[in-house]
């Protein structure tokens, strides 16, 4: 006698329906998390056990060894004293969840002010997001997100965390660049170390000559 139950996918509903073939009249489906009886949608990263328990056709009996294979696979049946037999079977754990999000860098003149990188988590609610500045391997994540104020670039590395998802790690860049300045006083535009001038030349002879021609 054959039974057959659809294999828990993550997210969709737990299949109630076993069709069966051979000398039963009906399967009763249950499913259990560990030792707790569950409905509704499987979990992410979750194994399931499912548990059939099955009524012969009128004229039919179970006999204590009767062979049963669920899902091509061959199962101990336990027989009930009502006559049913019920048999079970652990899925293997349904797949990981998926994080989905946005991150965005920073990118801007320096200001004086704080800046940093955003990261935002759509799903799943309650993920844990973490951050690090350290390059190479052996990263150390803290719940602070850095920030930096000082022209320069720097990379921010995060990390966000569910239980039952899959970790996603990666990286963001704030990028503060030089101050543009100007110097009123000589018509100088500084940006940086380079210098762009208005002046033409050196005026003191100028002013020299002026001083001679109207001395008494």
């Amino acid at each position: 006698m054959i039974v057959a139950v659809d294999a828990p996918v993550s997210g969709k509903a737990l299949d109630t329906s076993a069709p069966f073939f051979g000398e039963i009249k009906s399967v009763a489906v249950t499913w259990l998390n560990g030792d707790s009886e569950v409905t509704g949608n499987a979990d992410y990263n979750t194994a399931y056990t499912v548990k059939a328990t099955l009524t012969a056709k009128d004229g039919y009996a179970f006999t204590d060894n009767t062979a049963i294979a669920l899902n091509g696979n061959t199962v101990t049946a336990t027989k009930n004293t009502d006559g049913t037999i019920t048999v079970s079977y652990t899925f293997p754990a349904t797949e990981k969840g998926t994080i989905t999000y946005t991150v965005a860098g920073y990118e801007g003149t320096y200001d004086g002010k704080a800046h940093s990188v955003t990261v935002n988590v759509t799903e799943p609610a309650g993920a844990t997001v973490t951050y690090s500045t350290d390059a190479g391997d052996n990263k150390t994540y803290s719940a602070t997100n850095p920030t930096f104020t000082d022209e320069g670039t720097y990379t921010v590395y995060y990390r966000i965390e569910k239980e039952n998802y899959n970790t996603v790690e990666g990286s963001a860049t704030v990028k503060i660049n030089k101050q543009e300045t100007t110097d009123n006083t000589n018509n100088q535009t500084t940006e940086g170390d380079k210098v762009n001038s208005s002046d033409t030349g050196d005026n003191s002879n100028i002013h020299l000559w002026f001083i001679l021609l109207n001395k008494q």
